[in-house]
């Protein structure tokens, strides 16, 4: 069935244009996502503007696209309205059920060349959908404390279904409204590449607490490579511009140490409120989780192992990032 666009539809969009996407991308991103979603969404032009856009009629050409703009737009409406509402808008619950069926049935059928576009812009952003899906209200409905029926951190392994699907696109056709964002991104060198071995540069604590020594690496140890990316990055403010470093932490392969995660050992959970606590300020949708979850981990860490001196000294930074967050206003948009 044909989904019509309404004028709330059309207005939410132009949010999504005006706002939205300026507010969710970098100077890398954002002129992709300006450029080149919407015309994906639908092709007709109101020539004067989104004030007259009730004298044309408009049809979504990618539903499941239209459905994660409108999903999308929709928490950030909530976001700005009130930093504390958790609890989803029936307009974002009725987009995302049918944005998530619409993509199932899509990726289930074979991806034509005139497919990739979309299913890529589908992806990107629900990147940011899954950072912001969070209903917890308070540190103790939180991960580690709450898993409120779903698998731990989910969010984390979403983006890993993420990443596979854009494996299905690649190459992107030719034209492709993403190919500079694409080139551009993998035309980074990081400013902070993984040594293989060895504790050069880290505190003796660090070294203690999570067991390094100079065969250590990033390929056999759990936490070596999460250990490095961590310092490296305390040296760097995390910002718009940023923000691609940062996220070197939560695509970390080492597949033990998101299985210490997923169990809760105390050295990973540290390691990822220190990550919290770096990116909390960083974009609106990652900013609750963010904030919810380093809370409750920290809290999680002065409960349960908090006959731990070593580990309790160095959670001192994400727990005083913590008193200092929740005493700022939200200056996101």
């Amino acid at each position: 069935m044909t989904y019509q666009l309404r004028l709330t539809d059309l207005e939410r969009l132009h949010r999504f244009q005006t706002r939205t996407v300026v507010a969710s991308s970098n100077h890398i991103k954002r002129p992709a996502y300006s450029n080149g979603i919407i015309p994906l969404v639908s092709q007709v032009i109101c020539p004067d503007g989104f004030e007259r856009l009730d004298k044309y009629l408009k049809v979504a050409q990618h539903p499941y696209l239209m459905h994660v703009v409108m999903t999308l737009t929709a928490m950030h409406d909530r976001f700005l309205a009130n930093f504390d509402n958790t609890e989803p808008s029936l307009v974002e619950r009725f987009h995302w059920i049918r944005a998530t069926g619409m993509f199932r049935q899509k990726l289930s059928t074979n991806i034509r060349v005139e497919d990739k576009d979309p299913i890529f812009a589908t992806c990107a952003l629900l990147k940011g959908i899954c950072l912001a899906l969070v209903e917890a209200a308070t540190p103790l409905q939180s991960w580690p404390f709450a898993d409120n029926g779903t698998l731990p951190l989910e969010w984390m392994r979403l983006q890993d279904g993420v990443h596979a699907i854009y494996e299905l696109v690649h190459p992107l056709p030719p034209g492709s409204a993403f190919n500079s964002l694409v080139e551009r991104v993998a035309g980074r060198d990081s400013v902070f590449p993984v040594p293989t071995s060895g504790t050069f540069g880290l505190n003796h604590a660090w070294i203690e607490l999570f067991g390094l020594d100079e065969d250590s690496n990033h390929i056999d140890h759990p936490y070596h490579g999460a250990v490095r990316i961590v310092t490296d990055l305390l040296g760097i403010e995390c910002n718009k511009s940023t923000i691609f470093e940062f996220f070197r932490f939560s695509a970390n392969p080492n597949a033990e140490f998101r299985r210490l995660m997923y169990r809760k050992d105390p050295r990973a959970i540290l390691l990822l409120a220190y990550w919290y606590a770096m990116v909390c300020d960083s974009f609106w949708f990652i900013q609750r989780r963010a904030t919810t979850e380093c809370q409750a981990i920290c809290m999680y860490l002065e409960r349960y192992h908090g006959g731990d001196d070593l580990l309790q000294s160095i959670l001192d930074f994400p727990k005083q990032k913590m008193v200092f967050r929740v005493t700022q206003p939200n200056t996101l948009c």
